[in-house]
């Protein structure tokens, strides 16, 4: 049986206080990677069938395929989450076979069957796609959108001194980083890296895993070692700011461990170059696990710096496919916190900073001033340091402050 732990994960004064001194390490890691392009954004295609973005996807797959994660609606009939008599794993995988049968796709490959979120993603052609967007059983299509880094260097100005002094340096709980991996053996995390994973899609001819051992789903020792490119060190950079430890230069959360898991995959680009990319599908995959492991390590708090599309409003009622997972991560006593996106809305965020239960933060200099490009809305939690601020050289071997 799924049982979802509620706040005795903050069962003490330090673990409350560490809560709030971790979520804002985190907060400034968020702001290191930020949505690329508005038009990124998740939408439930099925609801807006007529609209111009579900033509384009209709068209897309038409011509060589698409994917797609979809959300499953519960049977007539029943309500929308177990009771206590079905565990929360076994009514989900329920509902997907239910569907699967539903459609004729017995002997249909390469989906992934989410373990907690009442989903599935796969690739369709414009067949499969049509037979989605009919069936009674799918509440909503989304398309898989690719999200990728946007490097800039933030480090925190919120008394992390006094923070420590006050008992909150974040001993005895994790935080874990979804990015581009981790570096371990980095001098600045040494001994601070205990549990690893990598989910990251591949199989198409211009996508490539960007796990270590070229597998979609990698856990264990060395599974977040950083994917083969520059902009890879990123994951280890976001780690430094939130729980690194050295003589001269420490994390918000120095006694905090971490939990690095890879995210991303390897896109080559028309003109032969690579790029990174993180699939939502592959995100989702990723917060499983931490909930999954969440009693195991500790967990406090999560670095989940990804997402578009723009949101004047809460967008749990859009049913996003992230929305789940959320909740579970949220009622357990998990911080999950979010960039607001870096579009420059003035009444909108990104998703899934738009999800009620993401902690979702903006951007400000160092005099206090909303950056530029930072979204914001009247829902947004709360703003914290994310342009010029000195951090320390993590992507090399050395540490260097400013």
């Amino acid at each position: 049986m799924t049982k979802v732990a509620g706040s005795g994960v903050w069962g003490d004064a330090p673990m409350r206080r560490f809560h709030r001194y971790a979520s804002a390490a985190i907060v400034m890691a968020a702001l290191v990677v930020l949505p690329a392009r508005a038009d990124d954004g998740i939408a439930n295609l099925k609801a807006a069938a007529g609209g111009s973005a579900a033509r384009s996807l209709a068209a897309r797959a038409e011509q060589g395929g698409v994917r797609v994660i979809v959300t499953l609606a519960a049977p007539t009939g029943t309500k929308a989450a177990p009771t206590g008599a079905m565990p929360l794993e076994e009514y989900i995988d329920s509902l997907q076979t239910q569907t699967l049968q539903s459609l004729g796709w017995v002997n249909f490959n390469d989906i992934i069957r989410y373990e907690y979120t009442p989903a599935m993603a796969m690739a369709v052609d414009g067949s499969r796609l049509r037979q989605l967007m009919e069936s009674g059983n799918v509440a909503g299509v989304f398309e898989d959108t690719v999200n990728k880094p946007f490097l800039a260097d933030s480090v925190p100005l919120i008394g992390g001194a006094a923070s420590r002094a006050a008992g909150a340096g974040g001993k005895g709980v994790s935080v874990a980083v979804l990015d581009t991996g981790i570096d371990g053996s980095h001098p600045f995390l040494q001994g601070k890296v205990v549990a690893e994973a990598c989910f990251s899609s591949g199989g198409q001819a211009q996508v490539k895993s960007a796990c270590p051992g070229g597998g979609t789903t990698e856990i264990g020792r060395g599974a977040a070692r950083p994917c083969p490119l520059p902009e890879c060190s990123h994951g280890t950079h976001v780690a430094g700011i939130a729980a690194g430890r050295a003589a001269n230069f420490t994390g918000v959360a120095p006694e905090a461990e971490l939990i690095g898991v890879q995210v991303f995959t390897l896109h080559d680009l028309p003109n032969g170059q690579k790029a990174t990319g993180a699939m939502t599908s592959d995100i989702i995959r990723a917060l499983e696990w931490v909930y999954s492991v969440r009693d195991k390590h500790k967990v406090a708090a999560i670095n989940m710096s990804l997402g578009g599309g723009q949101f004047n409003h809460a967008c749990d009622r859009e049913g996003q496919p992230y929305a789940p997972i959320f909740k579970l991560l949220h009622d357990a006593g998990i911080a999950v916190v979010v960039a607001s996106g870096n579009e420059g809305f003035t009444n909108a965020l990104a998703a899934p900073a738009c999800l009620s239960q993401a902690i979702s933060v903006g951007a400000i200099d160092n005099e206090d001033r909303v950056a530029g490009f930072s979204n914001s809305a009247s829902f947004l939690t709360l703003l914290a340091p994310g342009i010029d601020v000195g951090v320390g050289e993590l992507s090399g071997r050395g540490i260097k402050s400013s």
